[in-house]
This record gives structure tokens, C-alpha cells and sequence, in this order.
């Protein structure tokens, strides 16, 4: 289970968190994050960026560019 990795005790330290599935755990994470959504199937993937709030805004920009 997600308790197992004690990310509550992490979450808000710096440095960067890939979790997939992240949505079945909605409620857990930093009110203001990076969100990268994969889709697609096969070879291809299409890769969506959003920022949940300021301080990851301009990333999200940067990295759409």
C-alpha cells in the first residue's frame, strides 16, 4: 500500500516524485505541483503538462516550449 513508502512524511521536501496512478490517491499531494498526463498506446505517447499552481507555472511553460 501507498503507506508502506512513507510519502507522508515526504511530501513538501524538494525534488522531483514520479507516481503513476497518482489519481487513485487524489487529496495527498502538494496543492501546487506539475502534473505530466501520458496517453496514447503502442510506440506512441503524448505527453499533457500542467501546473496545479505558481510555483510550478513557469516550469510547465518552459518544458511545453
Amino acid at each position: 500500500a501507498i503507506e508502506a513508502l512513507g510519502l507522508d512524511e515526504r511530501v513538501g521536501e524538494e525534488g522531483v516524485w514520479v507516481i503513476e496512478w497518482a489519481d487513485r490517491y487524489a487529496g495527498r499531494w502538494p496543492a501546487d505541483r506539475l502534473e505530466v498526463h501520458l496517453a496514447g498506446s503502442g510506440d506512441t505517447r503524448v505527453a499533457t503538462i500542467r501546473a496545479t499552481g505558481p510555483r510550478h507555472a513557469g516550469l510547465a511553460e518552459f518544458l511545453r516550449g
